[in-house]
């Protein structure tokens, strides 16, 4: 599912770590990126969010996947 914009929600968590933990928890797939192709993974990553990109991982995140703009 994505909005108006192409993000998808955990593109739009804005890093906040219970509505993160809540997606994943319902079957959000950590790999999904937005239409400007960056993906959840890279997104924690500019917010310096570390404990939301274990979480990522955990719930599958490929922590070598590529952004789809490069």
């Amino acid at each position: 599912m994505r909005d108006v914009y192409g993000k998808t929600p955990l593109c739009r968590g804005g890093g906040h770590a219970g509505w993160w933990g809540l997606l994943l928890k319902r079957g959000a797939d950590p790999d999904v990126g937005d239409q400007e192709g960056k993906k959840p993974l890279h997104i924690v990553a500019q917010l310096s969010r570390a404990e939301l990109a274990e979480s990522l991982i955990r719930y599958g995140a490929g922590p070598k996947a590529g952004d789809d703009n490069r």
